[in-house]
């Protein structure tokens, strides 16, 4: 509602709180077309983690607040209105037959080659920048020695069986989480958690828009 709206863009700043109320608009989307909510798998997993006793469940993505500041810091204006213009009229059916097929690796690819064409910054602050901090995640993750595995002297005692880590992800980012398996350095995290202020034009634009609004 019209409350819970102002209130996004109120803790969340003019352009993000925007971009987040069209990226939420489009998720209801999906939601009313398919009869089934977007992120369904990771409820699942989640759902089956609980069954297992000792197992800790990690939110290994960054957190989508960075990744839309950043997203919307590497669009132009005339990129950022073309873009919302674009969730906002894009209304095309999608079925469950739809979904399904982008299981396949092939037409996943020309998909994502297809946003990279149109929306190069997006492409790689979205899959790009995610599969580093995915693949770091994931690492650390399986680096992990729990503190039990350690006797007085600290070391491993031998019978000790490393843990087993199970990654829930989009399917369009195991290739680059394979590629950038084990590479990862945290230099390369550092950059894409950085966040830039906004420029004097930014602030600016964001000036106008409150005031018009």
């Amino acid at each position: 509602n019209l409350e819970k709206s102002l209130e996004i863009i109120r803790s969340q700043g003019t352009v993000q709180g925007v971009m987040y109320l069209l990226l939420l608009s489009m998720s209801a989307h999906l939601t009313k077309e398919l009869g089934m909510a977007p992120g369904g798998e990771f409820r699942t997993a989640y759902q089956e983690a609980q069954k297992l006793s000792g197992c800790i469940v990690q939110l290994g993505d960054r957190p989508i607040t960075i990744t839309l500041k950043r997203a919307i810091g590497s669009l132009g204006p005339w990129q950022k209105m073309k873009l919302a213009w674009n969730i906002l009229t894009n209304n095309d059916p999608i079925t469950k037959e739809d979904v399904e097929r982008c299981k396949d690796r092939d037409l996943l690819h020309d998909m994502l080659a297809e946003m990279a064409g149109e929306y190069p910054a997006l492409a790689s602050v979205f899959v790009d920048e995610r599969d580093i901090f995915l693949a770091h995640s994931l690492q650390m993750a399986a680096d992990a020695i729990p503190a039990h595995a350690l006797n007085t002297s600290g070391r491993v005692i031998n019978d000790f069986n490393p843990p087993t880590v199970v990654g829930v992800v989009g399917i369009g980012h195991m290739p680059g989480i394979v590629k950038k398996w084990g590479t990862v350095t945290q230099d390369q995290v550092r950059a894409v958690v950085k966040v830039e202020p906004p420029s004097l034009l930014a602030r600016a634009a964001v000036f106008t828009v409150k005031s018009l609004v």
